[in-house]
């Protein structure tokens, strides 16, 4: 028994310094399986899943009827700071507050961190509108977070188009994620990646779905392990597991009706048409939303991030 445990233990020694020769000559440099691990997710997302539970961003999406994706808060990857409507912080009211004097923030994951994403977080825009400006109504300013991770227009819109009659006042911060949109041959409102992951049988099989899913909880697993998270091995194997299941998933997509034909754009277009049509696009959207505003008499103001455009 000692005789294989030391054939194993010199095996996967091997095997592991041959993945560090690879991968290292492939980038020009070492860089750690940590580091690889972490570069797979974004500042939101580490943010969302922080505490080394397994569970991955993924857990923690659940589908909407007309904002595609939201989140939830079951059991086990469930998060603890989600609001009735599925996005994060304090409940949205049924109707409108004498109180309070209401603004909601909406746009993508640089709007949920503005307007807070951390369970019992510092309110910052609350906190500072209410001790250093009075309202227009002289209430008391309650912040309402209406952002999320990958969210573009139209979600805003059809978020405000949802809960216009309980504000008072809108922010949005938007303008990362709808430039990701404005380019390629797909319409402006394609939706994001997420929309796929919660509505897994628009883009797959059954079998493919319960394959996608034990993978993701794997990923999360040996991430957040304090010895395969080390592992150059194990970061290529799970590699190149997922990349076996997405050409697995491109190689059988049928040729009917799918997500991306309900949003392709004419193949005559070309990259200067297709840019203009998306940008109008926009614009109908910021429009539609002041439009909405106008008629409720709510105050609004309208600001795009810091963007390569």
């Amino acid at each position: 028994m000692a005789g294989i445990a030391v054939a194993v233990g010199i095996a996967l020694s091997s095997l592991e310094v041959l993945a560090i020769i690879a991968m290292s000559a492939r980038d020009g440099r070492y860089i750690s399986a940590r580091e690889r691990f972490h570069r797979g997710a974004n500042r939101y997302t580490e943010e969302v899943t922080r505490g080394g539970s397994g569970c991955q961003y993924v857990d923690s999406l659940f589908p909407h009827p007309y904002l595609g994706f939201v989140h939830h808060r079951n059991p086990p990857c469930g998060l603890p700071n989600i609001n009735n409507v599925g996005l994060f912080g304090v409940n949205f009211p049924a109707e409108r507050l004498t109180d309070r004097f209401v603004i909601l923030v909406t746009g993508g994951s640089v709007a949920a961190q503005f307007a807070q994403i951390v369970p019992n977080g510092p309110r910052y825009l609350e906190t500072i509108l209410n001790e250093s400006y009075l309202s227009p109504t002289g209430k008391p300013f309650l912040v309402l977070n209406g952002g999320d991770g990958a969210w573009k227009q139209p979600q805003q819109a059809i978020l405000f188009l949802l809960w216009s009659d309980v504000v008072d006042g809108l922010i949005t911060l938007d303008g990362f994620n709808e430039v990701g949109a404005v380019a390629g041959g797909l319409r402006f409102e394609y939706p994001a990646n997420n929309f796929a992951l919660v509505n897994p049988l628009a883009t797959e099989r059954y079998d493919a779905v319960v394959i996608r899913w034990f993978l993701g909880r794997l990923v999360g697993r040996v991430s957040n392990n304090p010895i395969t998270s080390r592992s150059h091995a194990v970061f290529m194997a799970v590699r190149a597991a997922r990349r076996m299941l997405d050409h697995q998933a491109r190689a059988e997509k049928h040729k009917g009706t799918t997500v991306e034909s309900l949003f392709w754009l004419p193949p005559e277009w070309d990259e200067n048409k297709r840019i203009g049509a998306a940008l109008e696009q926009y614009k109908k959207y910021v429009r539609s939303m002041d439009a909405i505003g106008r008629d409720r008499k709510i105050r609004m103001a309208y600001f795009i991030q810091p963007v390569p455009a």
